[in-house]
């Protein structure tokens, strides 16, 4: 559980946030951006998604550093065309904003990898098969 609360306000107790909802949201707003075909599984990912199906945590990693800051990572295959390093900044930008936004959590890191680029004549059961190859 990540733990936050409003310093602003009068504490009337704690907040706890779950890493899944953090997950989810980071997902969401990956999924938002313009360029972005889709995440990509890790396998630790698969594990934990094959216990809990959600949809927009695929893809999706938050960890906690040594020192307690949170990171997270998140795995995405790019549309063909477009400037790689401004879809990854763009993804950057608004899991940052849409995180902190919905939940006053700053997130210390966010790490986009790029794992492919899909041509729109590329189907479906092509990524999924080059997607068990990375297992």
């Amino acid at each position: 559980m990540v733990k936050t609360y409003d310093h602003s306000k009068a504490v009337y107790g704690n907040i706890e946030i779950s890493q899944e909802v953090l997950e989810v949201i980071a997902g969401k707003a990956t999924h938002d951006v313009a360029g972005v075909y889709g995440t990509q599984k890790s396998f630790s990912n698969e594990v934990l998604n094959y216990f809990n199906n959600k949809e927009f945590r695929r893809g999706v990693q938050l960890t906690k550093s040594e020192t307690g800051e949170l990171v997270l990572d998140i795995y995405v295959n790019l549309d063909y065309g477009v400037k790689v390093s401004e879809v990854a900044l763009a993804i950057q930008k608004n899991v940052r904003d849409q995180i902190y936004f919905m939940t006053n959590i700053h997130i210390n890191e966010i790490n986009v990898h790029i794992v492919g680029i899909v041509s729109v004549k590329t189907e479906l059961a092509d990524i999924l098969e080059k997607d068990g190859d990375m297992k």
